[in-house]
Order: structure tokens, then sequence, then C-alpha cells
């Protein structure tokens, strides 16, 4: 299911993974599109986060002159 970060069955997985891992004293990472999602991650117990992209940080970077600059 690549792409779909909020599908009830791939977070229902995610969260079986992240304890079984736990109990194995295995790291576990995602990806978070939002700060909001990651905290959930790791509030759930995952180590390490890739949180958004850099092509999304640029473009809100850019638009955040443009807006400063009208």
């Amino acid at each position: 299911m690549p792409g779909r970060i909020d599908d009830p069955a791939v977070i229902e997985k995610m969260e079986r993974v992240v304890l079984k891992a736990a109990q194995k004293g295995i790291v576990v990472g995602t990806f978070a599109d939002t700060p909001d999602r990651a905290q959930k991650w790791i509030d759930l117990g995952v180590k390490y986060i890739a949180l958004g992209c850099d092509t999304k940080f640029l473009l809100d970077g850019a638009r955040a002159v443009i807006s400063a600059l009208k």
C-alpha cells in the first residue's frame, strides 16, 4: 500500500511491527509527512523519523519569501 500512510490497515501493521521490534530491542524508523504524525509515531515507540521531504521544505521556504515581498 505505498503512499497510503493514513490507511487503517497500514497503521495497524505498523503498530504491531513497532511493538514486536521493541520486544526484541530492534529500532524502527518510518516516514511522517507532518509534525503531528511524527509525534504519533514517536509516542508509539518509533525511534527514527524521516519528516517531510527536501522539495517540500524548499517550496515552503520559497513561498514564505514571496509572501514577505508582496
